[in-house]
């Protein structure tokens, strides 16, 4: 017997903000191997930490300075903006306003012996910023499904170009579709441009909310569900047992 309880959500939208003006960023280095710098390492194991009080250290012109407005690129770089309102939200709109370009902003001083780039300057185009702030060019792109591993999308960043052109970058990653829950427990995993995403998309182990709880109509909100709780019978499903037929009148959340 299923054990199925009433659920309803709402989505909370969060207000835009307005972008005033270009801004100062430092390189503070890059990811990749083992960070003498805590802050630095523990911003390339988990991105979430961007534009936090990670405390970042970056040595510019031969004054050190700690920043606390500091995220990772799609390159693997670090950016460390100035400790402004204005630096603020650019590092807010590179986290979360779907900017996920490479670019690292126009270099204008620093030091040019280091092949990283570390410690310079750069400014970054307001064009740019603008376009991470739209709702046109954030997020990832619908996906494409894996034959290899059915359930699964493969779905690849939206770019703000420095002119504000979008487009997609060859990286991505691989999520459960909707309908499907990560019997792994895991909402998304990363591929490089020179990975196998069907490779990366078996891990997730994507399980039909359908087959699993043999119901036809189960489904999920959305992309990313973790768990067979994320399984929903939707308002209208009709059910027929020996007293006749009803129907739900809401949204009705599977309970494992």
């Amino acid at each position: 017997m299923k054990k199925i309880f009433i659920l309803c959500s709402g989505l909370i939208l969060a207000p835009s903000t307005g972008w005033t003006g270009a801004v100062s960023a430092y390189i503070a280095g890059s990811c990749g191997g083992i960070q003498s710098n805590s802050s630095m390492q523990l911003l390339c194991d988990d991105p979430i930490q961007s534009c936090t009080s990670t405390g970042v250290g970056v040595i510019t012109d031969g004054t050190y300075k700690n920043y606390d407005n500091c995220v990772v690129n799609s390159a693997n770089v670090i950016l460390c903006f100035e400790d402004t309102t204005d630096g603020a939200l650019a590092c807010q709109l590179l986290k979360k306003g779907g900017c996920h370009s490479d670019y690292v902003g126009n270099l204008v001083s620093g030091p040019t012996t280091s092949a990283s780039g570390t410690g310079r300057t750069t400014k970054v185009y307001t064009e740019q910023l603008e376009c991470c702030q739209s709702t046109t060019c954030s997020g990832y792109s619908d996906g494409t499904t894996l034959s290899a591993a059915p359930g699964a999308l493969y779905s690849h960043p939206k770019s703000c170009g420095t002119d504000g052109t979008c487009s997609d970058l060859a990286r991505g990653i691989v999520t459960c579709a909707k309908g499907y829950f990560s019997a792994a427990g895991t909402d998304y995993t990363s591929v490089s441009s020179s990975e196998n995403p069907a490779t990366k998309a078996i891990a997730l182990e994507c399980t039909s909310c359908a087959t699993y709880t043999n119901e036809t109509d189960a489904t999920t909100a959305g992309l990313r569900s973790t768990s067979a709780s994320s399984c929903y019978v939707p308002a209208g499903h009709s059910e027929t047992d020996t007293t006749g037929t009803w129907q739900f009148t809401a949204n009705c959340n599977y309970t494992p």
